[in-house]
């Protein structure tokens, strides 16, 4: 075997080994180093709802009597943006959202804004433990810090069909997001859909000032003076869907139902069903198929391109390598005899002796 044959097949061996050896590394090292929440977070969604019910506020402020009009039309836009502190175990989000009324040729009116803050563990996506939420439910109010449990704006990579514990901003209440099904499909990428149910629950003993409503008898229709307190009930349905691989949260809609209830009296206040817009879902979809790319790149293809590659690699270096031998082992025989074929037959001839015939 030539020394140029001899170095190729041990490079081969070589570049095969160390193929086998990042396969096997890529998926067992660096993927679950890639299994993480991003710590670059910038997501703006908007949802909207049409034929909805709302409480008035213009007559509420000229001083007239409560009252719910049909056929609104409603938007929710959420800023949702990672804010320090960030690092490589944690990420903090920040979402600033706002429910307008949306009616034509006038500006949109604020009907409900808050800025909710959560710490969350990269790896699980879970509230981090030790640091609690901190959300302010009016313009210019001092964040409430409280504990949570449940997930939120994203869930864990690798998503199982299971339940998991939700925590809804509305409410103030911890809930369970159940598993329902998996039957539908965005830019080709199959979701999980789960379903949060929000009992009817009074606000008030959880929100206080929040929670409650105070106006004239005279707007809540009530005889007397002075001012008459109703408490808010609030219910809703959320649904959500979730590309497993990523936990990004590609879909979600809300039915959503605020009473005020007092001195025997309920008024509607909202009552609306929001969905994604297009948009957004675009904006979601591009985000969980990028994520998906990265862990399947990472876990499926990178590790199989390079174990079959390491393998070609392998076997041609080891077979180049007991070929040569063979050849070198057939080519001269010990003593240096050359085996030529006389006729039928093979004469054992030394290579000195044949040197000096041919002289």
């Amino acid at each position: 075997m030539t020394r140029t044959r001899r170095a190729v097949a041990l490079t081969a061996i070589f570049l095969g080994t160390t193929a086998l050896v990042l396969a096997i590394a890529l998926p067992t090292f660096l993927v679950p180093s890639l299994k993480k929440v991003p710590s670059d977070v910038k997501i703006a969604v908007t949802m909207d709802a049409h034929n909805a019910r709302l409480v008035d506020v213009q007559p509420l402020v000229r001083g007239e009597a409560v009252h719910t009009s049909s056929g609104v039309d409603l938007q929710i836009h959420a800023d949702i943006r990672s804010i320090p502190p960030t690092g490589d175990n944690d990420v903090t989000l920040s979402a600033a959202t706002r429910m307008s009324r949306l009616s034509p040729n006038t500006p949109p009116e604020l009907v409900i804004a808050y800025v909710d803050q959560i710490t969350i563990d990269r790896r699980t996506a879970e509230p981090l433990a030790g640091t609690p939420a901190r959300t302010a439910y009016n313009i210019g109010e001092s964040p409430q810090p409280k504990a949570r449990k449940g997930f939120q704006y994203t869930f864990p990579i690798g998503l199982s069909k299971r339940s998991y514990p939700y925590h809804d901003v509305n409410s103030r209440t911890e809930g369970t997001a159940r598993y329902l099904d998996d039957n539908r499909t965005v830019e080709g990428m199959r979701l999980y859909h789960l379903r949060v149910d929000v009992p009817r629950t009074n606000l008030e003993p959880i929100a206080g000032n929040d929670g409650r409503l105070s106006l004239s008898a005279r707007a809540w229709g009530l005889p007397g003076t002075g001012n008459v307190t109703f408490d808010r009930y609030y219910s809703s349905t959320i649904d959500l869907w979730v590309e497993p691989r990523s936990g990004v949260l590609v879909v979600q809609n809300l039915t959503m139902h605020r009473d005020l209830v007092g001195s025997g009296r309920t008024f509607t206040e909202i009552d609306a069903d929001f969905h994604m817009t297009p948009d957004t879902i675009a904006q979601t979809a591009a985000l969980a198929k990028k994520n998906k790319r990265m862990l399947d790149w990472g876990e499926t293809y990178a590790p199989t391109a390079l174990g079959v590659l390491g393998g070609l690699l392998l076997i041609t270096g080891v077979v180049t390598l007991i070929r040569g031998r063979r050849r070198d082992s057939t080519t001269q025989g010990p003593d240096g005899l050359l085996p030529v074929g006389v006729g039928e037959g093979l004469v054992d001839v030394k290579v000195p002796d044949l040197v000096d015939q041919v002289v």
